[in-house]
């Protein structure tokens, strides 16, 4: 088990020293704020780049290489971290909920014996649940948010 979280995070911190180093935060945030700034469409997008790149990629592994990519990006937008955490976790499940790695699906046709095709058609109305869900997450910040606040206080 200690070994594979070694295997796991050594490139994980090598990446992240790189991107410290050739300040990949900043270049990511002048690049997209060119093309937008609106929170929604940012927010979409770095959605859709989750999603797809979960298709490949580990869920803990995406969360320790690009959250600090990303929250410098969205903060400056006046996004609420929390919320960030909350739909990086989401949208980074969608993608580990699709096929090819979909190791989630591996493990479901393991147990049930049914074929990883068949179990794959049957996890997308889930998925299709799960995009809305983001969806909603992007739009109401609020609905998300009102819990820690009322705990919490108001972050901003």
């Amino acid at each position: 088990m200690l070994t594979g979280i070694l295997i796991l995070l050594t490139p994980t911190l090598a990446f992240g020293q790189l991107t410290a180093f050739y300040d990949v935060p900043a270049t990511i945030e002048t690049a997209i704020t060119s093309i937008t700034s609106s929170p929604f469409l940012v927010l979409l997008l770095i959605g859709l780049f989750y999603i797809f790149i979960g298709t490949f990629m580990e869920s803990i592994a995406q969360v320790i290489l690009f959250t600090s990519v990303f929250l410098p990006l969205v903060t400056s937008l006046g996004v609420d971290p929390v919320l960030f955490g909350i739909f990086t976790v989401i949208t980074c499940e969608i993608g580990f909920l699709t096929p090819p790695l979909g190791a989630n699906l591996t493990v479901a046709a393991r147990v049930s014996g049914v074929t990883m095709e068949k179990i794959s058609v049957a996890v997308l109305p889930f998925i299709g649940v799960y995009i809305v869900g983001m969806v909603i997450l992007i739009i109401f910040p609020d609905l998300t948010l009102f819990l820690p606040n009322w705990f919490y206080g108001l972050s901003r």
